[in-house]
């Protein structure tokens, strides 16, 4: 994380009675980083951008800058106080409505650069976000599929409902599925749940996707939480209402705010689609959960013959009755592992 939101950065320098009329103002994000990080303001158009330095000799490997929608990376002419033998290569916001977009996917890019021991390695990072960044803009751009949104109601209803109470705020960081991970919440070397959310008739299938997605090595536990919804206008929620009580509850935690924000876009829910998710209410009608192991029907990859992976295949529920749990073992499962302790 950043010391401060990167919208309040930018904020700050925009409010500076100091700015020029010509170059950029700029402010250091990450203090304490082995590569400094720099939220930055043109003067003259106020667009944001986020700014790295970089040893003229490291030019050599940038000579074609991606180019993608709605941003701009370029080399800007020599800063003051950028010191000789260096330039600064500037990631900046062309198109304002992306805005909420950018402030996310600048603060997982100056988290990435954080983490960075050397210049050259923050470079490489730059370059492999911004081709993360078109995955976001596509999202912020066409919003969420219909099946997305039940998928993405389902792991929310988990986070709001079964993790927090347990973990807390704190579990926000465990909600790894927006990230396309293999499963959707993780707590490294301790436990997953893998949520799979249907609007059919009858909760008696569910697709898996992938050979890792019931893999449950090196973990203590591995659950699999499957929920039907069924339209509801009267007792039912929509997706916003979901988000709605999520910021709520983080409302006194402003690191876990971010990244529930974060998480939510990169998950593809923007506040520019909401009213389009307003009109589909939904209620859990059925719940089911399973501790997944041995005795579970599934596909690993240490099963798999040489040359075949990322396999989908379809369980049928009805086979899995040995590993069925109600929702009470799966709470005093996650509540004996300390959760709350380990995400805090």
């Amino acid at each position: 994380m950043t010391s401060r939101p990167l919208e309040q950065l930018w904020c700050e320098i925009e409010a500076s009675h100091k700015i020029e009329q010509t170059g950029w103002v700029r402010r250091l994000i990450n203090p304490g980083a082995t590569v400094p990080a720099y939220a930055a303001v043109a003067c003259h158009g106020g667009a944001r951008s986020i700014m790295i330095d970089i040893p003229i000799l490291s030019m050599a490997g940038l000579r074609d800058l991606p180019i993608t929608g709605g941003l701009s990376v370029a080399l800007v002419p020599p800063l003051e106080g950028v010191p000789t033998g260096q330039r600064s290569l500037a990631v900046e916001l062309e198109d304002a409505q992306f805005a909420d977009v950018f402030n996310v996917f600048g603060a997982d890019l100056v988290d990435g650069i954080s983490r960075c021991a050397k210049v050259a390695e923050a470079i490489v990072l730059l370059l492999r976000r911004l081709e993360r960044w078109q995955e976001f803009l596509n999202k912020a751009t066409d919003g969420l599929s219909s099946s997305e949104v039940v998928g993405l109601f389902g792991e929310l209803w988990v986070l709001r409902d079964i993790l927090m109470p347990i973990g807390g705020v704190g579990s926000i960081e465990s909600w790894t599925g927006a990230q396309r991970a293999p499963q959707d919440f993780v707590v490294p070397s301790v436990c997953a749940i893998e949520v799979k959310t249907s609007v059919a008739r009858m909760l008696s299938q569910i697709r898996i996707h992938g050979e890792r997605q019931l893999d449950d090595v090196g973990l203590a536990c591995l659950f699999l939480v499957c929920l039907r919804l069924e339209l509801d206008d009267e007792k039912g929620e929509d997706l916003n209402h979901i988000v709605g009580e999520l910021r709520r509850l983080t409302v006194g935690a402003p690191e876990f705010s971010i990244l529930l924000d974060r998480r939510l876009i990169q998950a593809g829910w923007t506040e520019r689609h909401s009213h389009r998710y307003a009109q589909r209410r939904f209620r859990v009608a059925q719940r089911r959960f399973f501790r997944v192991d041995s005795r579970f029907p599934r596909l690993l990859s240490g099963e798999l013959a040489l040359g075949i992976s990322e396999v989908e295949y379809q369980v049928e529920l009805k086979a899995c009755s040995a590993c069925e749990c109600d929702q009470s073992e799966l709470i005093s499962t996650l509540t004996g592992l300390q959760l709350g302790r380990i995400s805090s």
